[in-house]
């Protein structure tokens, strides 16, 4: 079995690492504090393709198997310590 990342795959990873970078880590702290739900954060997010991502592309999602998920946006995430309380529960 290939574990290896496609093109597109490595795309998503790194568009995924600069979302994290530019619009998560440097609020995650505020958000966490103040038991914030970054809705505009989301919106932005959803915006790059990670809202709807195990919903079939003909129907507007981005059809990524679950694996997909964790690697690209949930690794990332966790990996930079941006979690929040809901995570923790």
């Amino acid at each position: 079995m290939d574990f290896d990342l496609t093109e597109d795959q490595r795309a998503f990873q790194a568009t995924a690492r600069q979302f994290a970078r530019d619009e998560m880590m440097p609020r995650a702290r505020e958000w966490d504090e103040n038991e914030t739900f970054p809705v505009e954060a989301l919106r932005k997010a959803a915006a790059l393709g990670f809202g709807g991502i195990y919903v079939k592309d003909d129907v507007g999602g981005t059809d990524l198997q679950p694996v997909i998920d964790l690697v690209e946006w949930g690794r990332e995430r966790f990996r930079r310590g941006v979690h929040g309380r809901a995570s923790r529960r």
